[in-house]
């Protein structure tokens, strides 16, 4: 829970700021708090199957979920090797 609190709190400051979130009709605690509640279970779904994806795949769909783009890879990530 406090994971989830932290990103949350964290979340509202970067939209309050105006980072990398367009402007919703929703209040920022109930956008941040339901986009967090999201990661952390889909996290907590991963650590229950951790076979399903790497640590690096996981890191990489949670990226592309918020920032609606993949990943930035540079020649040293770990992604490049997946193939």
């Amino acid at each position: 829970q406090r994971i989830e609190d932290y990103l949350a709190d964290l979340m509202v400051q970067e939209m309050a700021a105006g980072e990398g979130f367009p402007q919703f009709p929703t209040p920022p605690i109930v956008l941040a708090r339901t986009l967090t509640g999201g990661v952390v279970s889909a996290i907590m779904w991963w650590l229950e199957h951790p076979d399903t994806y790497t640590a690096y795949e996981m890191a990489a769909h949670i990226f592309t979920l918020f920032f609606r783009q993949p990943p930035p890879i540079n020649a040293d990530s770990p992604l490049l090797r997946q193939g």
